[in-house]
């Protein structure tokens, strides 16, 4: 799976986290962040 569908899914589903490829979603009260592999910190999406 994508970023684009565990978003989806993440939306959706109304779960507060969702698993990808290379890491995982995660909403934090009305915040979404991405945790990517080899990355070093979350990236918050608007």
């Amino acid at each position: 799976m994508d970023l684009q569908h565990a978003l989806k899914n993440l939306i959706e589903n109304g779960t507060n986290i969702e698993y990808f490829d290379n890491g995982y979603v995660i909403q934090i009260n009305k915040d979404i962040k991405v945790f990517e592999e080899g990355k070093k910190t979350l990236k918050k999406l608007t």
